[in-house]
């Protein structure tokens, strides 16, 4: 059966997120403007739910083989993020085959 852990975690991943970015700019002299974010396939939806829900703190996110999870950052015109207009600042490449 399918359940809310089969393709994600069980764990708050955005306060990990959040907590790891804190914790890096606390430990390092890190350019805020310039901070990007990578996955691929799970990682990468991941990135799409990360850029959606944090949308001031990425300059820039780049997905391989990753798209949103259906339904869930889909919006009325099927746009990939849910908060756009955050957004506008904040690149995205995707990549796929």
């Amino acid at each position: 059966a399918c359940g809310r852990c089969n393709w994600a975690t069980c764990y708050d991943d955005r306060l990990f997120a959040e907590a790891l970015v804190r914790a890096l700019m606390h430990e390092y002299c890190i350019d805020t403007s310039r901070v990007y974010l990578m996955g691929e396939s799970n990682g990468g939806m991941l990135i799409h739910r990360l850029a959606s829900e944090m949308p001031d703190t990425f300059a820039a996110v780049a997905t391989v083989y990753a798209l949103p999870l259906l339904g869930y950052a889909a919006g009325a015109r099927g746009q990939a993020v849910r908060h756009a207009a955050q957004l506008r600042s904040t690149a995205l490449l995707q990549l796929s085959a």
